[in-house]
């Protein structure tokens, strides 16, 4: 028996209905989802105006400060690293020290000191010939170049393209990529020297001695 005509209006009704509630539903989640995205965005400028976000040495760091760091900065060296132009040797090595004496041992250290200056900064600088010499050697030249001619940002570290030349960066980035080998006599001699152990100060003896006073006439 041939199926009347209001069975088929009420199956076209329900599909039209079901489409309907379909659509709507997309629809909310759609807004729930903008309303999230403009909800994030408003929060992020208010936590830095009117929260404590960490902008102190001695402040836990946030996560996003690694992020932002260490793996934006890692990734940023690795693309635009380039190959030395010339090959690591005690010649390199040597006027490498010299440079690194007078322009990094302050805050990183020397194979025979620490940097007290270098230990108090955040994110820490990295001491390259000691406890760091492992990081800093994983590193390939042409990224310790990057990072010494460029500089990397709230990091504490300078960009030295302006102020050294070509050559003694290059030099810098062979040495530091040797940091955990066994270097040269002479290169450690001309790095070793390059904080000076701080002198105690003595403190002046405090006087007990009375001062007497011309008597009022």
């Amino acid at each position: 028996m041939p199926k009347s005509s209001n069975a088929y209006t009420g199956g076209s009704s329900r599909r039209r209905g079901a489409s309907k509630r379909q659509s709507n539903g997309l629809g909310k989640l759609f807004l729930g989802l903008l309303l999230g995205v403009v909800l994030t965005l408003a929060a992020i400028p208010a936590y830095f105006y009117f929260g404590q976000p960490p902008v102190a040495v001695s402040d836990k760091p946030a996560v996003w400060e690694h992020l932002a760091e260490r793996v934006a900065t890692d990734r940023r060296m690795q693309r635009e690293a380039k190959p030395a132009p010339f090959a690591a040797g005690e010649d390199a090595f040597e006027g490498a020290a010299r440079t690194y004496r007078t322009q990094c041992a302050q805050c990183h250290g020397s194979p025979a000191l620490e940097s007290q200056l270098g230990a108090a900064m955040l994110p820490r600088a990295q001491q390259f010939f000691t406890r760091d010499r492992k990081v800093t050697a994983s590193k390939s030249a042409g990224q310790l170049y990057w990072a010494t001619a460029f500089g990397i940002r709230r990091s504490g570290m300078p960009g030295y393209r302006k102020s050294l030349t070509n050559t003694q960066l290059w030099q810098l980035a062979l040495l530091l990529h040797s940091a955990d080998q066994e270097l040269p006599d002479p290169v450690r001699e001309l790095l070793s020297p390059a904080i000076p152990a701080t002198a105690p100060t003595a403190a002046a003896p405090v006087s007990t001695h009375r001062v007497r006073t011309a008597p009022e006439r």
